[in-house]
């Protein structure tokens, strides 16, 4: 059973179905749109365009785009998943479109308001700070020397998680970096 056309405002017809890319005053002209049945609905008449729930004439659209801030442009059909620092442009989002508004240019990403290249995003784990005679490493050693071990103990070379590292020229002893003439084993204090 066919439910009887819903009552449409001015310049609209009831259509059964409907495009998935009814013209807007913020739509471009000729815009690519697939040719799939939407659901029923109320949609403009041939040259009308939709604007705030209303169809009027396209002459009668407010002005144009609004101005979009540094490395940013005015989409009609916005993503719901902007890139930013946290959520790089590469995650798994859902094709559809968001409301019309400024997003990044490509190649840049939303950080505290701004768009800026993904490349000047802050880390997300900052350089935790190391004991003296130790220095950050992204790629430990998976073996570092001891007093035990001053030369390291044999092992297979490897990248170890990101950590502090004695510098060379000390070895760990009891959680401290100290010089290996100060070891225990070795004759030192």
């Amino acid at each position: 059973m066919i439910c009887p056309p819903a009552l449409c405002g001015p310049n609209e017809r009831f259509v059964n179905c409907s495009s998935l890319c009814e013209p807007t005053c913020q739509s471009k002209p000729n815009q690519p749109c697939p040719p799939v049945c939407g659901p029923p609905k109320c949609e403009c008449l041939p040259g009308y365009v939709r604007d705030q729930g209303k169809c009027i004439l396209p002459e009668q659209c407010p002005s144009a785009d609004p101005t979009c801030g540094p490395n940013e442009e005015f989409v009609t059909c916005s993503s719901k998943c902007e890139p930013t620092c946290e959520s790089p442009p590469n995650q798994l989002c859902i094709l559809e479109c968001g409301p019309p508004k400024c997003q990044c240019r490509p190649g840049f990403v939303r950080h505290q308001g701004r768009c800026i290249p993904h490349s000047q995003c802050p880390s997300a784990d900052p350089k935790p700070t190391c004991d003296p005679n130790e220095r950050f490493v992204e790629c430990s050693s998976l073996c570092e020397p001891t007093c035990e071990w001053p030369t390291g103990q044999p092992c297979v070379k490897k990248c170890g998680p990101p950590k502090c590292e004695c510098l060379p020229g000390f070895v760990r002893d009891q959680g401290k970096c100290i010089p290996p003439d100060q070891c225990p084993s070795i004759g030192g204090s």
